[in-house]
């Protein structure tokens, strides 16, 4: 089992507004030598495996906008476009993040990765899964232990044809088994979210006593340009102006939710990192930060 950090101590420029929060740690894993060399490592794997040129690009960037264009809602605009991008042989959408890797995965969640096989996850807005491989390939968790869900019917088709548990839709439509999961993941979407209150309430139900949500994504949130119809205003959480504003409201929002469930939810620990992205918009790294729930009754 590789080693992290016991005792993670805030940067006294940032978070400094959490250190009153019991456990919580603040952990700028750009500081971390196995995490920004799996990273890089990661980012030249990512590159050579996009056979794109310069028309492909086009043409994929072309497809999404006129989908866009035409969708009726943000959620459909949404579904549609990401079909483009994961569905494009030519042009593969794929990422890399620092909970791609054992000792990323450990820092950021605080779960050693030799008691990863006993662990039932799901990975809310898939996308290309590379999270699930990740937890089948390198922590060894049983494919049906690994459930996948996104608004994207082809992202739930490769979540079905890599021997995943595949779900299509929004979460709180998908009626999942409540307090089944000891670890929900919700990858870099909650800039796409169209009601996030809906999300964490239907994610805290999903988990078991004991269990943990991890949010990952870009604060503070600035929700996108397809963002627009159909979004709920009082299902917005992320109004901030920074990415510490952001990030307590995020939390407020949680252990809101669970008191009315009779749950406890508590933010452990936040985690700054970065990843990388290939998609219509071309190669990109983007910063990320990593908020990791507890979740108790």
């Amino acid at each position: 089992m590789n080693e992290f950090p016991k005792s993670p101590r805030l940067d006294k420029n940032e978070f400094h507004s959490f250190a009153e929060i019991p456990g919580f740690a603040y952990i700028n894993g750009e500081k971390n030598p196995a995490i920004t060399s799996f990273l890089e490592t990661a980012k030249q794997t990512l590159k050579r495996r996009t056979k794109r040129n310069f028309w492909d690009q086009l043409k994929l960037v072309d497809s999404v906008e006129k989908v866009r264009a035409n969708s009726a809602t943000s959620n459909e605009a949404i579904a549609r476009s990401y079909d483009q991008e994961y569905g494009n042989p030519h042009t593969p959408y794929g990422y890399a993040s620092a909970i791609l890797s054992q000792n990323g995965f450990e820092l950021i969640t605080g779960l050693p990765a030799d008691s990863a096989p006993s662990l039932t996850v799901i990975d809310v807005g898939a996308g290309s899964d590379e999270f699930l491989r990740f937890c089948r390939d390198t922590l060894t968790i049983p494919s049906e232990q690994l459930y996948g869900s996104d608004v994207s019917e082809v992202s739930r088709d490769i979540v079905a044809s890599d021997g995943f548990k595949a779900h299509l839709g929004r979460l709180e439509e998908l009626h999942l088994p409540e307090r089944a999961f000891n670890l929900a993941y919700l990858s870099y979407f909650i800039d796409y979210d169209t009601n996030q209150s809906k999300t964490f309430d239907a994610t805290i139900d999903l988990i078991a006593p004991g269990g943990h949500i991890v949010i990952e994504g870009l604060f503070p949130v600035r929700p996108t340009e397809i963002v627009k119809k159909g979004i709920s205003p009082d299902g917005t959480v992320t109004k901030g102006t920074s990415a510490e504003e952001d990030i307590r409201l995020v939390m407020e929002a949680f252990i809101k939710l669970g008191r009315e469930k009779g749950r406890t939810v508590a933010l452990q620990k936040v985690v700054k990192s970065h990843r990388f992205v290939q998609s219509h918009y071309g190669f990109h790294q983007l910063p990320s930060y990593f908020l990791t729930f507890a979740v108790s009754d």
